[in-house]
């Protein structure tokens, strides 16, 4: 999206930026003109989808050339100076905006308090409305919370250009996706629409900054305001006293806290990267995770899909719903799991005869599951990485994973790992067992771990 060197100039040719080579690739096959400040998201497939500000929503196959494929119409129209987020895996919310065209100086329309969301996991992803905000409003900013729930801030009630002053909306409001229900919060004192940002900080709060005075002349406001949220009115925070600064997909690492008994959610929130009504780096997981002495033991994301590399604020959340102040950590496919001390080098022991031969081995090797533990509360429709030990006097020659009774996968080598992934239903018990073998046939069996998927 975007122009070239003059508002009618637009340039149509999306392209890849190559790390590798650093370089960029031109996608020839896909050029499209859209509006600016385009809703883009990596999609769970791998593909990049686009959520407007158009009605017709699509796909981009970033692979050769690039391809796009409709995906399907939202319900309201264009939505121009909207915004959007990604409040869940795969699951993408619209709110707000206008049919008028970006740029128009005699758009009269009022701004749409409508909003809509679509489910990119669904066998066949359609848009559908959910509750309407109390204002209509376009250029305002939403800013994902690390509860998972929807502040919005700003914007116009409509009228003439991009902006309004005179139709200003000053009541922040709040989008609970488990209720589908909307909050009206407390007002800015600030009227900010065009130019202006909104942004999560790392002890839970949102700020708010800039924007346009009026439509004309682009007197532009300085000034920057610190919304708190409700939940930092419910209670102490739980506090992170360790974690680390870098983790790989799928890994489990370890957060130290003296809270780890009142944690009932673990979340990471991208960094954010707003501009024009919408944040283009804003991106939430809720992480499974398990008790553990001292901590948490929780698990990264199984890959890029769900989770783009680069770095999040990572968040506990307590029994009333009170986040802990963030820590920052990295997410990529080379990081290695939390660090652990370096064992001290065992001696080279002093060569010994050939023994004479024993009877057949009858030692049954010995196995565990070691992630995730018992009690542990797993995603719906995630990927969950099943870590075993074993051992054996002789060797392991292979660890088998069973899924409530169900072979589910074998690995031959340590770290004896298995991704499985969870089904959809709520509430529901899954039994995870590892078989260790040896080359005489020997079989160990683990105990029992029982996990739970997330409601």
């Amino acid at each position: 999206s975007g122009t070239i060197d003059k508002p009618t100039t637009w340039n149509l040719l999306p392209q890849v930026w190559q790390v590798a080579t650093g370089t960029w690739r031109s996608l020839t096959n896909a050029q499209l003109q859209l509006p600016y400040y385009p809703y883009m998201y990596v999609a769970p497939n791998g593909k990049v989808f686009n959520a407007g500000p158009n009605q017709t929503t699509r796909y981009l196959d970033t692979s050769g050339t690039g391809a796009w494929t409709t995906v399907a119409n939202n319900n309201y129209g264009a939505r121009n100076w909207g915004s959007s987020v990604m409040y869940d895996n795969g699951k993408v919310l619209v709110v707000g905006g206008s049919t008028c065209a970006p740029y128009d100086a005699n758009c009269t329309i009022a701004s749409t308090a409508t909003a809509e969301v679509i489910d990119l996991t669904a066998a066949s992803p359609t848009w559908k409305y959910v509750a309407p905000m109390a204002n209509g409003r376009k250029q305002h900013n939403a800013t994902l919370l690390p509860d998972g729930k929807v502040l919005v801030t700003g914007g116009t009630g409509g009228g003439v250009g991009n902006d309004d002053s005179s139709r200003a909306v000053y009541a922040a409001e709040m989008w609970d996706p488990e209720t589908n229900s909307w909050t009206t919060l407390a007002s800015q004192s600030v009227y900010r629409s065009y130019h202006s940002t909104a942004l999560l900080l790392p002890d839970g709060r949102v700020l708010s900054a800039g924007g346009n005075y009026n439509s004309t002349g682009y007197q532009m406001s300085a000034s920057a305001e610190i919304y708190s949220p409700p939940y930092l009115f419910k209670g102490a925070r739980p506090t992170i006293t360790s974690a680390p600064t870098s983790v790989g997909y799928g890994q489990t690492f370890f957060i130290g806290t003296n809270d780890a008994a009142s944690i009932r959610k673990v979340t990471w929130v991208a960094l954010s990267s707003v501009t024009h009504t919408f944040d283009m780096g804003q991106r939430i997981n809720n992480l499974s995770f398990a008790q553990a002495t001292g901590g948490l033991n929780v698990t990264a994301p199984a890959d890029g899909n769900v989770c783009p590399p680069g770095y999040y604020m990572l968040f506990i959340l307590n029994d009333k719903g009170v986040p802990s102040v963030a820590g920052i950590i990295r997410i990529n496919a080379s990081s290695s799991p939390t660090p652990t001390p370096t064992p001290t080098p065992t001696p080279t022991p002093t060569p010994t005869p050939t023994p004479t031969p024993t009877p057949s081995d009858g030692t049954a090797p010995v196995t565990s599951i070691t992630s995730p533990l018992d009690g542990t509360v797993v995603l719906r429709n995630s990927s969950v990485t099943i870590t075993a030990a074993a051992s054996d006097n002789v060797g392991v020659l292979r660890v088998e994973f069973y899924v409530s009774g169900a072979l589910t996968c074998t690995d031959t080598a340590p770290p004896y790992n298995c991704v499985w992934k969870v089904p959809g239903p709520k509430n529901k018990d899954y039994q995870l067992q590892t078989k260790a073998y040896d080359a005489a046939g020997n079989v160990g069996q683990s105990t029992v771990v029982t996990v739970t998927s997330s409601n």
